[in-house]
């Protein structure tokens, strides 16, 4: 048996690594906030609007399900800005704000805090 691991180990950059010994997928139902950052250069941020309900990532064992909402594009935006070189601090906070004042959570919202925070 193994335990996913919670957004505050994925805001820090840990991974699950699992032996051979599973044979089937394993299925996970998440918001986008919640995509593991790695997985994050698999999605076609071009086309997220025009893209189906759900969209699927496979990576090894695991089948990332990603339930679309009404916020993404403001997720994807700052996820842009918090992996950029040169971060617009301003829009970031207003980006943090906004994902706040909907409720989203996970670990990009750790992030962007620490960031806001200078703790990066």
């Amino acid at each position: 048996m193994f335990s996913l691991l919670s957004q505050e180990d994925l805001a820090e950059g840990w991974r699950i690594v699992m032996n051979k010994r599973y044979k089937e997928n394993i299925e996970i139902d998440i918001y986008l906030s919640q995509l593991p950052p790695h997985l994050w250069n698999k999605l076609p941020m071009h086309l997220w609007d025009i893209l189906p309900n759900d969209n699927i990532i496979i990576e090894k064992l695991f089948k990332y399900k990603i339930i679309k909402t009404s916020h993404d594009n403001k997720v994807l935006d700052l996820y842009n800005e918090i992996i950029s070189k040169y971060k617009n601090l301003k829009l970031i906070e207003e980006l943090y704000k906004y994902c706040l004042s909907v409720n989203i959570s996970g670990w990009i919202m750790i992030k962007t805090k620490n960031i806001l925070n200078n703790e990066y």
